[in-house]
């Protein structure tokens, strides 16, 4: 999977991308709070420094350039001083405009007022009004001269006025004539237009709302489970007839592809500094990495790679291609031998830092297997995660041979930030690798806590301690096996 990976993000820039939506302008007006206001309950911000750039679908426009893909921009501006700035932005990013001037438009500008870094008040400069049909027509023999220039389309739809149904209906049919997919953003009011497309990508409370009421139980409206997405993921496949990815804030995405089991991919992100933009991220990742050959499952990893690298930035941020190649490396430097792990947790011993050990098979990882790992993560500082060889005895259940590869369950468990090292054992039980590495801190379902362990003599004569964790009983491998099988 790793070299997959590689060999897919190194062809990024080779992709060439038509991104179709409206357009903003993002202005930050920013300085330090100098006093109240004696005019009114309010403060009184000093600025000292103004920045632009591209907002809505703008966005996603600057990530594909920050991954070095050829972009085609059609969209409609004013003409005004903003669209003014937008067109040089543009230019300076060495993006292709293919949009049209319309003298009755206003180009959108949101600027933020920013006080000590505290976002004061949001001025939206902007008239929502849609596009005729002379200007339909101008932006169709746009998309139709660059049509044999490009390998995917991104429709951002911000509703503001470009994405009217008769447009997007030929934007479409222009698609289907000559084999180009469309991979769509969209607000719910207008989700009608796009069925048919190759991929959707709403957020779950938009999913729920594209579904509509007439199609969701009450117990789905109400829940956020895992259940619920998967119900509602598959009853959007069926009613658009399209791909969907449905993301999860901090619980990472579901991928739903049609004909295939639905899977989930849990967040990339140690730390969320900021939100801002990750969908468009999402997008232009997505986009680029099935123009460089990937399948909507690779497409998918390495958009939620780089979802999780842009929310550690503060702002409206961008991925590289080096970051994209450095987080997934990283990933499988996290793959260790016991002779590779033994002198770096003596190391970490030294510096006063404790040691915790779990260990499993983790063949189909799911969130009660993600939950169970950020729970041991909390019992110390780092945290290593054995995973049974595939010649090993674990799987409970002896009728049920392993789906996915010791190697490829340990680049799953290693994509998890919060898991330190991982490490694949060949022995039914962790007793001579724990032997060898001396955790502080052994790791285990709250099921074992009357059972008799192996291991647990082991750990007791250096001092060790077990700690057994909670299980999350919803989830389980069997119980998603006994769903597929249900599902033939």
């Amino acid at each position: 999977m790793k070299d997959t990976l590689i060999s897919i993000i190194k062809k990024i820039p080779a992709a060439r991308i038509a991104v179709v939506g409206d357009v903003a302008l993002d202005e930050f007006i920013s300085g330090p709070v100098t006093r109240a206001s004696p005019e009114a309950p309010v403060v009184i911000v000093n600025k000292k420094k103004t920045e632009t750039m591209l907002g809505c679908a703008g966005n996603v426009v600057a990530n594909l350039r920050a991954l070095d893909a050829k972009v085609f921009f059609i969209t409609v501006l004013g003409k005004d001083r903003t669209g003014d700035e937008v067109k040089t932005l543009l230019k300076d990013s060495k993006v292709d405009f293919c949009g049209v001037e319309e003298s009755d438009r206003i180009t959108p500008r949101k600027t933020r007022i920013i006080g000590e870094k505290q976002h004061v008040v949001r001025i939206d400069d902007e008239l929502i009004k849609p596009i005729s049909s002379d200007i339909e027509k101008l932006l169709l023999q746009k998309l139709a001269s660059i049509i044999n220039k490009i390998d995917i389309i991104i429709i951002s739809d911000y509703e503001k006025g470009l994405l009217t149904e008769s447009f997007v209906n030929k934007i479409k049919s222009v698609a289907k004539q000559n084999s180009k997919r469309i991979i769509v953003d969209l607000k719910p009011k207008s989700a009608a237009s796009y069925k048919g497309v190759y991929l959707i990508k709403p957020n779950l409370a938009h999913a729920k709302e594209m579904l509509g009421n007439e199609m969701l139980g009450k117990e789905i409206l109400r829940t956020k489970t895992d259940a619920s997405v998967e119900e509602i993921g598959k009853k959007l496949t069926q009613k658009f007839d399209s791909n969907f990815i449905i993301t999860l804030g901090p619980d990472g995405m579901m991928v739903f592809e049609k004909g295939k089991t639905p899977y989930s991919m849990p967040t990339e992100a140690r730390k969320v500094y900021d939100v801002v933009g990750a969908g468009d991220t999402t997008n232009a990742m997505l986009a680029v990495s099935l123009a460089a050959g990937a399948n909507l499952s690779e497409a998918s990893r390495i958009a939620n790679i780089g979802a999780g690298i842009v929310v550690g930035k503060p702002g409206t941020a961008t991925v590289s291609i080096s970051e994209l190649l450095e987080k997934v490396s990283f990933e499988v430097k996290k793959i260790k031998a016991i002779k590779e792990l033994r002198p770096i947790l003596q190391d970490e011993k030294q510096r006063n830092k404790s040691i915790v050990w779990t260990n499993g098979c983790f063949d189909i990882l799911h969130p009660g297997h993600i939950r169970f790992l950020q729970n041991a993560k909390k019992l110390g500082d780092i945290l290593i995660v054995g995973i049974n060889a595939d010649n090993s005895l674990y799987v409970k259940n002896k009728n049920r041979k392993l789906v996915n590869t010791e190697t490829d369950r340990a680049e799953v468990i290693a994509a998890l930030e919060f898991v330190d090292y991982v490490l694949i054992f060949n022995e039914s039980d962790p007793s001579k690798v724990i032997t060898a590495l001396r955790p502080d801190v052994y790791a285990k379902g709250a099921n074992w806590k009357d059972k008799k362990m192996p291991e647990e003599a082991i750990i007791r004569s250096y001092g060790g301690r077990i700690e057994f964790v909670p299980l999350d009983q919803n989830y389980s491998t069997e119980n998603i096996f006994s769903r597929i099988r249900k599902t033939k």
